[in-house]
């Protein structure tokens, strides 16, 4: 998962720095489309750990035969280039290094989900509490209390 993340967010263009636009060297919307990008980052992945690169201290550790790895791959030399400059980037940069080890890994659904569930389980004290005290309507429906109190019909 880990070296996954790292090559997609690198063919992204995380680690390129802000460039000059410049449509004409841009991919063919279809081949976004297509997910050249995902695809890319899947071949990526999957070449690193065939080479026992299977966490991203073990890339960097091994740049060298990783970057040559990456110019055999056949990816758009635009990509190539990026995740050339990623490996760079967390060879030489302590920094950039911590950067890829904190990317995110997960969607923002399983984010929110693991936040909805943490309020939950924050809140469930409180909720048992609630339904402990809660009046058993059905009991006294069968009692025929709620009759007298102006209850259902």
């Amino acid at each position: 998962v880990e070296v996954g993340a790292f090559a997609l967010w690198a063919l992204c263009g995380f680690w390129g720095g802000p460039k000059k636009v410049t449509y004409n060297s841009e991919p063919e919307p279809s081949s976004v489309e297509e997910g050249s990008v995902e695809e890319g980052a899947q071949a990526l992945a999957e070449a690193f750990e065939s080479e026992g690169w299977g966490s991203l201290e073990d890339l960097r550790q091994s740049s060298r035969a990783a970057k040559e790895l990456v110019e055999e791959m056949d990816l758009e030399p635009k990509l190539k280039k990026r995740m050339l400059a990623a490996l760079t980037a967390i060879r030489d940069s302590p920094a950039d290094f911590d950067k890829a080890q904190s990317l995110e890994c997960d969607t923002i659904d399983e984010r929110r989900l693991n936040e909805l569930q943490r309020e939950a389980a924050r809140q469930a004290p409180a909720v048992a509490k609630v339904r402990y005290h809660a009046i058993d309507a059905g009991m006294f429906e069968r009692l025929g209390v709620l009759e007298h109190l102006g209850g259902p019909d």
